[in-house]
């Protein structure tokens, strides 16, 4: 099971005085953690039965192609990053295509 405890706040996003910032940034956490155990739950059962290497791979390639532009997208609207879009913080997965 994936817990809050997995995505601590980054101390950059508690250098504030600002306790609404805070509240958000802690708070994401929390949203991360929803995100993260629902794609686990979904891995692990499309992986329950499948042995061929193509089929495990292609699951978890698809399962980073959903997650990722919601992933990048709520960080960067909710801690902000001023000079980067959503489009220039996503990385490839070396390799897929």
């Amino acid at each position: 099971m994936i817990t809050a405890e997995s995505f601590p706040t980054p101390d950059l996003a508690q250098r504030t005085l600002d306790s609404a910032a805070l509240a958000a940034a802690r708070a994401f956490a929390a949203e991360q953690t929803t995100v993260a155990e629902m794609v686990r739950r979904r891995i692990c059962d499309q992986l329950a039965d499948v042995r061929s290497v193509r089929v495990r791979t292609a699951v978890l390639q698809s399962a980073y192609v959903d997650v990722t532009p919601l992933a990048v997208v709520a960080g960067h609207v909710r801690l902000g990053t001023p000079g980067r879009s959503a489009a220039a913080r996503r990385r490839p997965i070396p390799g897929a295509h």
